[in-house]
């Protein structure tokens, strides 16, 4: 099967790939990009995914994925980009992605995400300190910008246009 496999790098993008992610994606233990992109994804993401430890791009973008981003996300400590972009996701961002170090790209444009955005600062002066590009265009949240995003020193591109914010 594909997880006994040790590869490092997974595309399945721009297929017709249907269904669920499968859970057994969680296992491939050695991959450093999963690219799952443009395909008909539904149904949740597999906590199972915020184990993958060496994992550098996480793409979802450009499916039916909905539910909300999982918590284990801050797992993920090697994570370069996250692409969640164009599915179905409701809820809150995590606070906990503030916990990523080595972040640079956060795509969680066109989905459902709703509520505040979170305090971004994490709790240590490492997080976020990488960080360049945050989508977050077309959703519905409804909160100010927090303070917090002032002290991203190396953001290049906030987009947060098209939302129900206030303020």
């Amino acid at each position: 099967t594909i997880t006994d496999l040790s590869f490092v790098w997974l595309s399945l993008a721009h297929n017709s790939l249907s269904g669920s992610i499968p859970p057994e994606f969680s296992n491939l233990n050695y991959v450093t990009e999963l690219l799952l992109n443009n395909n008909k994804f539904s149904g949740i993401i597999p906590r199972g995914l915020g184990e993958l430890s060496r994992l550098r791009v996480l793409d979802l973008g450009y499916n039916q994925i909905s539910g909300t981003i999982i918590h284990e996300i801050a797992n993920l400590k090697l994570i370069e980009a996250i692409y969640l972009d164009h599915n179905e996701l409701y809820g809150s961002i995590p606070s906990e992605i503030s916990l990523l170090p080595y972040l640079k790209d956060l795509y969680l444009d066109f989905n459902n995400l709703n509520n505040t955005l979170p305090e971004l600062n994490g709790i240590n002066s490492d997080s976020l300190k990488n960080i360049q590009k945050i989508w977050i265009q077309n959703n519905l949240i409804t909160s100010t910008l927090p303070s917090s995003f002032g002290t991203l020193s190396t953001l290049l591109e906030l987009r947060l246009n098209d939302n129900l914010m206030i303020g």
